[in-house]
């Protein structure tokens, strides 16, 4: 991602049971439109027949031939959205950033974060 930040095309390669948090990551980053290709899983323990049988083969997520998906993008520019990342606000702070708001710096210690967290629940 940094790359693409300073204008430079990249394709990020993954195996195709970490897509879900491959597109993730990019999104929390800010950078929904990184360009990700995938490749089966598992790829430890393969020949170097059936890694080239991956190359060659198809994205199993986009199901487009997975060295086309590599070259397109690489050679298409970025886009705004590419270079600079989007934004997004968060509406609802998270459970621990309301709680540690609600206690000043000068009042935690390791007994209120304990007795904040880490108190068992009365029967």
């Amino acid at each position: 991602m940094s790359l693409e930040e300073s204008g430079v095309p990249t394709v990020s390669v993954h195996t195709d049971a970490f897509a879900r948090l491959a597109q993730s990551v990019a999104y929390a980053n800010g950078m929904p439109t990184t360009r990700q290709t995938y490749v089966p899983q598992p790829i430890v323990d393969k020949s170097p027949a059936d890694l080239r049988a991956y190359v060659e083969g198809e994205d199993p997520i986009s199901n487009r031939p997975f060295m086309q998906e590599v070259i397109e993008g690489l050679s298409h520019p970025l886009n705004d959205n590419d270079i600079t990342g989007v934004t997004f606000e968060r509406t609802t702070p998270r459970r621990i950033q309301r709680t540690i708001s609600r206690l000043t710096l000068s009042k935690i210690t390791g007994l209120t974060i304990y007795r904040s967290f880490c108190r068992p629940k009365s029967a």
